[in-house]
């Protein structure tokens, strides 16, 4: 996809959300609006660019074990270029963008005048998403998706809590992977869980030779999980069947294999972690992304470090290391490695450019963290990182990352409260002798009980280029007014970074973006 820099001429939003409970009919319901104005500008082609208007009305209402949420969405007529023909364009006007309808409630069996419950409960939800591009108000663009894709999901999701066994159910349709059905149920006694999980589903593969294809694929995992005393163990094994003269490799399927184990000993924390791909397109569930996901405290290397989202041929190892010193200094060490197997296999042969990404990566991450013994409210940071990767056909490339943080909190004059935050970062490629400084501070101001402001600096300085700095400043101001009714406004302008954005594992684009940004919420 190409890069996209979004430039905003106008963003305001306004959120007005209600709560309102009747206990002699036991409903509730939320009301939220957001409203928003702007351009999105495409650096590499002009005709992609375009403004518009856009309005989303979500709703949520629920009465006793029924909950219905909705979102509407309008956007002002916009056309342009469709990526994926040469010749069409896309108009998007009004759409419902998301729905669904559930019941929540215990498992009743009635029998003439006999009727009994059993198991914690039960829910069914149907359900229909339409995954539209909004850039306008999650400033996102995905990496994955031309700027023009739209598709939609419906289908329906059931699911029993019992004491010793739960069931999970889905069957649904999507506008691009097809038709979906899975099954899982799971079966649990004291602290040892044991779970089959099956589903079928049209896979998209994309062949260089020929058009994309559609084929059915099937996932059969068997998971188990247990916990002893301070040890956890947790094991996870998926097959993939394809059919034959449809599959991804000479009509081969794949399997797959996430192993880990952990120990907390006195103030020692202790996990180790291996997975295996090989030829898998479905990754597994409890390990999803793979190996190497630590958010170690320090953002910076956070965000440059590398993702192991790349390959279905990986094996690769982790180890972790922490220990607590009376609650006054931390100690954090981080091992990995990975490997892509048989790069002449699986993805790299439906796609030779996979051939040039790395063959090979490995990490080592430390990080130690002390607060003042007579000042609870100061720390003190150093992180450290090396990185290296092989290639296929290129140099290894070897990076170095030294990090220094610090944070304080205290009461000041006139102030109730102050918290700053600082980080800086060196990372140098040693390969080429390309080195980037990067700075980031974030300050949080109480002046009062119901008054907070936050106020972010972030600088970045490359050898071979020119000075970069993002800032944006946010206020927020909570208020009451008789009849219980509780307000808050938050105000937000600034100037943001785009690039790769990493939290819990899953990563996004997210594109360039300055403007502001109104917010207002009400609750009664």
């Amino acid at each position: 996809m190409n890069s996209c820099n979004l430039r905003l001429l106008l963003l305001a939003g306004a959120i007005l959300t209600g709560s309102a409970h009747a206990d002699e009919i036991g409903w509730t319901g939320t009301l939220g609006l957001n409203l928003g104005q702007g351009e999105i500008r495409n650096s590499q082609n002009d005709l992609l660019d375009r403004e518009y208007r856009e309005a989303i009305l979500d709703t949520d209402l629920s009465w006793k074990q029924f909950r219905l949420n909705t979102a509407l969405a309008w956007q002002s007529p916009s056309e342009f270029p469709d990526t994926r023909t040469i010749d069409s364009t896309l108009i998007r006007k009004a759409s419902l963008l998301r729905a669904s309808l559930e019941w929540q409630g215990p498992v009743l069996l009635r029998a003439g005048t006999i009727s009994t419950t059993f198991g914690r409960g039960m829910s069914l939800s149907l359900y229909r998403d339409e995954q539209l591009q909004n850039p306008l108000l999650d400033k996102i663009e995905r990496e994955d998706t031309p700027t023009t894709w739209d598709s939609s999901v419906q289908g329906g999701y059931l699911e029993y809590l019992g004491e010793t066994v739960a069931l999970k159910a889905v069957a649904g349709h999507s506008d691009y992977y097809g038709n979906l059905l899975g099954i899982n149920p799971e079966f649990t006694r004291d602290r040892t869980t044991l779970g089959l999980a099956w589903n079928t589903v049209d896979d998209v593969v994309i062949d260089a030779e020929t058009d994309a294809l559609n084929q059915d694929v099937e996932n059969r995992e068997l998971y188990l999980s247990q916990y002893l005393g301070n040890w956890d163990f947790f094991v996870s094994h998926l097959e993939q069947v394809v059919p034959s003269g449809e599959a991804r490799v000479a009509g081969k399927g794949g399997v797959a294999t996430y192993a880990a184990v952990g120990t907390q000993l006195l103030d020692w924390s202790v996990r180790a972690e291996y997975k295996y791909y090989r030829l898998t397109s479905e990754k597994l569930r409890f390990n999803n992304p793979p190996i190497v996901q630590q958010e170690i405290p320090s953002r910076l290397i956070a965000r440059k470090r590398k993702r192991f989202n790349h390959f279905d041929d990986e094996v690769g190892f982790q180890l972790e290391l922490q220990r607590l010193f009376r609650n006054e200094m931390e100690v954090f060490f981080s091992a990995a490695q990975t490997s892509r197997m048989d790069p002449e296999s699986s993805s790299a042969t439906l796609l030779p450019e996979l051939k040039e990404v790395r063959d090979a990566y490995q990490e080592y991450t430390a990080n130690w963290q002390w607060t003042l013994p007579s000042a609870k409210h100061v720390m003190l940071g150093l992180a450290w990182a090396e990185e290296s990767e092989a290639r296929v056909d290129a140099p290894s490339i070897l990076y170095r990352n030294m990090g220094l943080s610090g944070s304080l909190y205290t009461p000041l004059p006139l102030v109730r409260g102050l918290e700053l935050n600082a980080e800086y970062l060196s990372r140098e490629a040693v390969y080429d002798k390309h080195t980037q400084d990067l700075a980031l501070l974030w300050m949080d101001i109480f002046p009062l009980p119901d008054l907070s402001f936050n106020l972010t600096a972030d600088f970045e300085h490359h050898s071979d280029t020119n000075e970069d700095w993002m800032g944006s400043t946010e206020a927020r101001y909570d208020f009451a007014t008789p009849g219980d009714l509780h307000h808050s406004l938050t105000v937000f302008a600034g100037r943001l970074r785009g690039g790769l954005v990493c939290s819990s594992g899953n990563c996004r684009i997210v594109a360039p973006f300055r403007g502001a940004k109104l917010q207002y919420t009400l609750q009664f």
